[in-house]
């Protein structure tokens, strides 16, 4: 029968074996915990923060202060690139620098949107207004390069009607016609169904 005394030498020859192990265990999970609080703490202030600038940004936008506006615009782009506000900004802002004529401007603003916002709705809204700049520069074959080979998903029919304006603008009237209507086909006499069949109409008969 093991005695008290020998339990207690049995532990003291365990822990001289492992205890630098356990001990190395315990601080590393205990830094896992800290470290992992410390995250949640930075990323909380980092919303609020951002929270925080949006409201000035909207405030300065419904102001009309449009430097004002790029300012802080670039500042939440540069420093909250990983929330949604910077998103919304970068997309202000790109009509921002369309309004002013800065159409180089816009597309760097649009496509940043593009490249790094992480809600699909945000991006086909991004590369809709991307495609529109192009076109408005002068390259409408350029503008309809972005929107091909996407898969558009609920946006199918604002892709096809831009494309099909997009191909007006080229001088490709059999190709607009065929977008035109598969986009009426898309919004299925839906919103928006009548003023692409206007547009289908104007361009006449196939000759």
């Amino acid at each position: 029968m093991v005695t008290d005394e020998e339990q207690v030498e049995d532990l003291k020859k365990w822990w001289q074996r492992n205890g630098r192990h356990v001990t190395t265990g315990a601080v590393i999970g205990l830094a896992a915990v800290l470290g992992l609080r410390a995250w949640w703490d930075y990323q909380e202030r980092q919303r609020l923060s951002a929270s925080t600038e949006y409201e000035q940004f909207q405030a300065e936008f419904s102001q009309g202060n449009t430097d004002a506006v790029l300012r802080r615009g670039n500042y939440l782009i540069e420093n909250y690139s990983g929330t949604p506000y910077a998103v919304i900004a970068a997309l202000t802002l790109a009509k921002v620098h369309v309004d002013r004529g800065e159409l180089p401007a816009a597309k760097q603003q649009l496509q940043w949107v593009v490249d790094k916002a992480k809600a699909p709705e945000l991006v086909h809204i991004a590369r809709l207004r991307l495609a529109r700049v192009i076109a408005a520069e002068g390259d409408p074959a350029a503008a309809i390069k972005v929107l091909e080979s996407v898969d558009a998903g609920t946006f199918a029919a604002s892709y096809d009607e831009l494309k099909g304006d997009l191909y007006v603008a080229a001088g490709d009237r059999d190709q607009a016609r065929a977008a035109y209507r598969k986009a009426i086909a898309e919004l299925n006499s839906g919103a928006g169904s009548d003023l692409v069949q206007m547009k289908l109409d104007d361009l006449g008969a196939e000759g």
